[in-house]
């Protein structure tokens, strides 16, 4: 699940306006929009109405998903594992569009559905759910579609009690159970309905006449190396084959042969009785497609111009008492599927390039943040109801989540933009809700502190961001581009027809953007509207090349910076160990005092 907490716009008069609006009415959508409610009720803020939270989905019904391995082990009715999505929605305190997404506009706080509706947001959350991709393995769908193929999976609700017609009707033969390589809905759920069978098949007294296989596009049986070693001396145990980093990518329904292969382009063929099919998962187009979907490891110019200048600003100018700490998250990348060697080496090049640019580790606690336990006692703390269609808060919602990284180190002051300040309310009324409840002032309201940000555009589209997980490449300037990559990226530059240059960032946003990234990387304090008047009399071919140059003066000495630290591997751990020491060191005493207060403490 991706959540944006973004700007605050103005409703348009043509357009509907919430509050809160999340996109998605899975167990995270309907759980996130139902905990927020009643977080806002139990605070008593009485600014919240009916309708300012919104839901947009337009499915018909809402699926207990997990309950699927159930219906495929023979055990539940999936008619029973799904209510209307309209009759779990709390009308009309939580709005309903029937709608699908059409496309996300952060920089404008809006989204269009397909039917051409405009929905405002200050706040944005994106719970879609992962997108099952059947198309993405040859004749998967026909062999589904056929009862006599012996092929089934739990991951549809058409086909899971398939599944368990296909495990009861085989007395002999070969079954495989198969999972793709990447993310996917219940990582553990290709195995379970795998150790159903085996234990059906067991009490049946057929297990000696059917081989068992998992082939699996992973390179282990869990991404957890301590439950993999389990599951593996299991499987062992249990006389089940298996093969990794093996993707299924088609199936012969006439010769009942299932065809693998391997990164590297090995072909495997095994023919099968009983064949369970994982199909490979991602996000939803609309998402996918969209702004809101980053790219985990580089620093833009955006960025750094934006962001990050101002954190070592504020490093350097931190009063002695002072605790500044500087963390990349690694959990919320992984609501998307990932290469698990790639987000290994994008968490790296991530710090480096925060080590780089001047955050030092002897003056700030820098460290690579994976979970906040805070979030778990949030959300056991403000939940009213449980059942077992909602799963835990802290796992499915990143406003939540993000307040807990904020509480876990007692921060007293967030540096955010201006137009961000609406950012820290979930926090701070979070840490005013706990400290009510437990009479005791465990928890500071953090303050917002503005940080002048300057807002880079892309190149290729003036008018949106620049953002390193855009599309075209020629869009953004990375850190570690060299000035032959900058030159040729800011000569493609998107200007205009116009001759003469002024600065003018609504009627011109190319050439404003390109004065924008000269008043910033330059070795002048001129603006990019007195930089304009430099440019009167020449062309925007003079103007490109003197930004080029003043991008690589501001990121020459970065880049070779970056290239020194990303050498030293053994140092970049180290420094990423140690700031991991001291933030666990402040984490802990706030655990202790949270766990304390809610009687969770030492007996």
């Amino acid at each position: 699940m991706l959540v944006r907490r973004l700007a605050t716009a103005a409703a348009s008069p043509a357009r509907t306006h919430h509050k809160v609006l999340v996109v998605g009415g899975g167990t995270a959508g309907v759980g996130v929009a139902t905990q927020i409610l009643k977080l806002l009720q139990s605070s008593g803020k009485s600014s919240y109405t009916s309708g300012d939270i919104a839901i947009v989905d337009a499915a018909e019904w809402h699926h207990y998903q997990p309950g699927w391995t159930l219906v495929g082990s023979g055990l539940k009715n999936k008619a029973d594992l799904r209510r209307p999505l309209a009759s779990l929605v709390e009308t009309p305190t939580i709005a309903h569009h029937v709608e699908k997404i059409q496309s996300f506009s952060p920089e404008n706080n809006f989204v269009k559905t397909v039917s051409g509706k405009e929905l405002t947001y200050e706040t944005l959350v994106v719970a879609p759910g992962l997108q099952v991709k059947y198309n993405a393995i040859e004749n998967l769908p026909k062999a589904l579609a056929d009862p006599s193929s012996g092929v089934s999976s739990i991951y549809s609700y058409d086909t899971c009690d398939k599944v368990w017609a296909d495990i009861d009707a085989l007395r002999q033969g070969q079954a495989i159970f198969t999972q793709p390589a990447g993310g996917i809905k219940c990582a553990g759920a290709p195995q379970k309905i795998m150790w159903m069978a085996w234990d059906h098949w067991r009490r049946t007294n057929r297990r000696d006449n059917i081989k068992i296989d998992f082939i699996s596009g992973m390179p282990t049986m869990f991404s957890v190396p301590k439950y993999s070693e389990a599951l593996n001396a299991l499987r062992i145990q249990r006389g089940i084959g298996a093969l990794f980093t093996h993707d299924l990518k088609s199936i012969d329904l006439t010769k009942r042969v299932a065809t693998f292969k391997t990164p590297d382009g090995k072909v495997e063929q095994r023919e099968y009785d009983f064949l369970h099919v994982v199909p490979p998962q991602g996000p939803h187009e609309f998402v996918q497609k969209s702004p809101l979907a980053d790219a985990a490891g580089w620093v833009d110019l955006g960025n750094y111009l934006g962001a990050l200048s101002n954190w070592v600003a504020m490093q350097n100018t931190a009063a002695p008492i002072d605790t500044v700490i500087y963390c990349s998250v690694g959990y919320h990348a992984i609501t998307l599927p990932q290469d698990p060697k790639a987000l290994l080496e994008d968490r790296m090049n991530t710090l480096a390039s925060l080590l780089a640019i001047g955050i030092d580790p002897q003056r700030s606690i820098l460290f690579h943040q994976d979970q906040s336990k805070l979030a778990v006692v949030r959300n056991a703390n403000t939940e009213n109801e449980v059942n077992e269609g909602h799963l835990n808060l802290g796992l499915l919602a990143y406003p939540v989540l993000q307040a807990a990284d904020i509480l876990l180190y007692r921060a007293t002051h967030v540096p955010v933009g201006e137009d961000q300040q609406q950012h820290l309310e979930l926090s701070r009324d979070l840490a005013d809700l706990f400290n009510r409840t437990y009479n005791a002032k465990i928890f500071p309201l953090p303050q917002h502190i503005i940080t002048p940000a300057k807002r880079i555009l892309s190149l290729r589209d003036p008018t949106q961001k620049m953002s390193k997980s855009a599309p075209n490449v020629k869009s953004r300037i990375l850190i570690t581009d060299d000035f032959d990559h900058i030159q040729a990226k800011v000569r493609a530059a998107v200007t205009d027809s116009t001759a003469s240059i002024w600065y003018d960032p609504k009627t011109r946003p190319g050439v404003g953007n390109l004065l924008t990234i000269l008043s910033a990387c330059g070795d002048t304090s001129e603006t990019a509207e007195q930089l304009a008047s430099r440019y009167v009399n020449k062309s925007h071919s003079d103007l490109k090349k003197d930004v080029a140059e003043a991008i690589e003066f501001r990121l020459q000495p970065i880049r070779e910076e970056y290239t020194r630290i990303r050498g030293d591997e053994g140092w970049l751990r180290e420094v990423s160990r140690e700031g991991i020491r001291k933030a666990r060191e402040i984490a802990t005493r706030t655990m202790e005092v949270v766990k304390g207060q809610l009687g969770l403490g030492p007996i």
